[in-house]
């Protein structure tokens, strides 16, 4: 094969990394042979964006795959363990990064607590605009104010008093 014939070598290498060793040989067998087929039918440059197109096409099945084996495996405690003690080296690695670079860090916190603070500033503002009722509602219905004005007793009180 010259490289010309050769498949998108990313596209493979994508596809090595994500589908599992068992599977990667057959469907990479398959996308070959339907390569070479391709290469004939259209040329080397569609048969290249087609190989990249079915190798792309193919990775979200692969993914999903791979998500539902993950979350189905059992789990032993030792195993649960070994992934808390990676996580707590992550967050010391994190912590050892960080104080290395005190600017970014600073720029970092604040940024957040720029982010956090006008994201409760919006829903407070949403939630009392939006969301709930005006406040002479929530008054009467929270029992704070007396009852809502029973107007057609005040309009029989009225006509009563305007006919004699």
């Amino acid at each position: 094969m010259s490289r010309s014939d050769k498949e998108p070598r990313w596209a493979a290498a994508l596809l090595r990394l994500v589908a599992p060793a068992d599977d990667y040989e057959t469907i990479i067998d398959e996308l070959r042979d339907e390569y070479a087929r391709e290469i004939g039918r259209q040329g080397d440059q569609a048969a290249r964006a087609w190989f990249a197109r079915e190798v792309m096409r193919s990775l979200p099945p692969l993914l999903a795959r791979r998500v539902i084996v993950a979350f189905h495996k059992p789990r032993s405690r030792v195993a649960v363990r070994h992934r808390l003690e990676a996580v707590g080296y992550d967050v010391s690695f994190a912590i050892r990064q960080l104080r290395r670079a005190p600017g970014f860090t600073i720029t970092v916190l604040l940024a957040f607590a720029l982010g956090i603070g006008a994201n409760a500033t919006m829903f407070g503002i949403v939630d009392e605009l939006l969301l709930r009722p005006p406040a002479h509602v929530r008054a009467w219905s929270t029992g704070r104010n007396k009852t809502p004005p029973d107007w057609r007793h005040r309009y029989r009180t009225y006509r009563a008093h305007s006919s004699a």
